[in-house]
C-alpha cells in the first residue's frame, strides 16, 4: 500500500500542532517518524489511522482518499506502546479477536493463529493468559494481533519503549525482519534515533509540528537539511559554534573567534554565504592533540567502553569529541582541537537551514 499525505494540518482549538505535512511512502517501505516529545509524530500517525481527523489536507492510500473512512475500514494494523492487550483473554483469544469480529469460522481462526503465532515465536503460549507473559512475549502478541488481519499498512506507536535495553535491541531486529519478509508498508513512531536509523528505509524528522527532513538514514546523518536535524540525530550530539566564512584569493576560509583561520575544501564550500553562519561538526570528526588547532581545556572524560567521550571547554563553550581508550589525555590539561574539514556542516544562523544541502 502506498501512503500519501498532502498538506496535512491539525489544530486543537486555536493551537496548531501540525503545519502542512507532505509525505509520500512507497509500497512496502518502512518509514520512521522521529522527533522529541510533542513534535507531532504520534498525531500524524493517528491521523493516518483515522483516530484523529485532519483539520485540512488529504490522506491517500494508493489512489484512494481515506479522510472520511473510519479506522476499521482503512485496512491497517496498529501496535501501541501500551500493547493494549485484553488481560482476561489468553494469547489465542487476543490474536483472533479481530477475526472473531469479522465472523471468521473457527477453522479459519485456528489456521491464522497457528501461522501468526509460529511467525512470532509464541506458538507454545496460545493457552496462556497475557498477564502471565513477559514484556517481550506481550510485545510479540501485540504485533501478531496486528499482523493476523493481513493489513495493507502497519502502524507502530513507540512499541519498544516499555522494554529493557537488551530486549529492545532484539525486538528491533525481529520487527525489521518480519516487515522485510512480509513486505507490508510500515510507519514507526519513535523518539529513539537508534531505532529510526537502524530500522527505517527513510526517516521523517519532526519538530514542533513541522517535518524538517525526509530522507534515508545516511543522508539524515551526513547531509542534515537543518540545524535541528543535525543536532538531534547523532550520539553524542553534533558540536555547533559561530564562525565567519570569507573568500581570500579564490579560496574559502573559516574564521573562528580566537583568530584561527582554516581553509574550507571545495566539497564544503557553500554557493551562498549568509551574514551569520554556524559551523557543526560531529564528535568523531574532531581530533585532540597538543600542536595545532583551537585551544581547549579538558573538562571531563567519560569512558563508555568502545570510546572515551572527551568534553572540552573554551570560554564557556563546550565541545565533545571521541577518543580510543588508551590515550594519554587527562582531565584539566590544555589541548588543541582540530577539525576534519571534509566533514563540517554550515548553517544559516537565522533560518537554521543548511547552506550546503538546500
Amino acid at each position: 500500500m502506498r501512503v500519501n499525505l498532502e498538506k496535512i494540518t491539525k489544530s486543537f482549538k486555536k493551537v496548531e500542532v501540525l503545519e502542512e505535512i507532505n509525505l509520500d511512502i512507497k509500497d512496502g517501505e518502512f518509514v520512521a517518524f522521529l522527533g522529541p516529545s510533542g513534535c507531532g509524530k504520534t498525531t500524524t500517525l493517528l491521523i493516518i489511522a483515522g483516530i484523529y481527523k485532519a483539520t485540512s489536507g488529504l490522506i491517500k492510500f494508493d489512489d484512494t482518499v481515506v479522510n472520511k473512512l473510519v479506522p476499521k475500514d482503512r485496512n491497517i494494523g496498529m501496535v501501541f506502546q501500551s500493547y493494549a492487550l485484553y488481560s482476561h483473554m489468553n494469547v489465542y483469544q487476543n490474536l483472533t479477536f479481530a477475526l472473531m469480529l469479522q465472523k471468521k469460522s473457527k477453522a479459519e481462526m485456528d489456521k491464522a493463529a497457528k501461522i501468526t503465532s509460529e511467525m512470532m515465536g509464541i506458538g507454545h503460549l496460545l493457552d496462556r493468559k497475557v498477564g502471565m507473559l513477559s514484556g517481550g512475549q506481550q510485545q510479540r502478541v501485540a504485533l501478531g494481533r496486528a499482523l493476523i488481519k493481513k493489513p495493507g499498512l502497519l502502524l507502530f506507536d513507540e512499541p519498544l519503549s516499555n522494554l529493557d535495553a537488551r530486549l529492545r535491541i532484539h525486538m528491533r531486529s525481529e520487527i525489521k525482519k518480519i516487515q522485510h519478509d512480509l513486505g507490508t508498508t510500515s510507519i514507526y513512531v519513535t523518539h529513539d534515533q537508534i531505532e529510526a536509523m537502524s530500522m527505517a528505509d527513510r526517516i521523517a524528522v519532526m519538530n514542533e509540528g513541522v517535518m524538517e527532513a525526509y530522507d534515508t538514514p545516511s543522508n539524515i546523518h551526513d547531509k542534515p537539511k537543518t540545524l535541528f536535524v543535525a543536532t538531534f540525530v547523532g550520539n553524542p550530539p553534533m558540536n555547533v559554534m559561530d564562525v565567519t566564512l570569507q573568500k581570500e584569493n579564490g579560496k574559502m576560509f573559516m574564521k573562528l573567534a580566537e583568530g584561527l583561520s582554516i581553509e574550507v575544501p571545495p566539497s564544503r564550500t557553500p554557493r551562498v554565504i549568509p551574514e551569520r553562519v554556524k559551523m557543526g561538526i560531529r564528535p568523531q570528526d574532531l581530533e585532540i592533540g597538543k600542536k595545532q588547532g583551537l585551544p581547549f581545556k579538558v573538562y571531563t572524560i567519560e569512558p563508555t567502553g568502545r570510546d572515551d567521550v572527551i568534553i572540552c571547554e573554551n570560554n564557556g563553550s563546550m565541545f565533545t569529541s571521541l577518543a580510543t581508550p588508551g590515550h594519554d589525555i587527562k582531565e584539566g590539561e590544555n589541548v588543541k582541537v582540530s577539525f576534519n574539514m571534509d566533514k563540517v556542516q554550515f548553517f544559516d544562523a537565522d533560518s537554521k537551514k543548511s547552506i550546503l544541502w538546500n
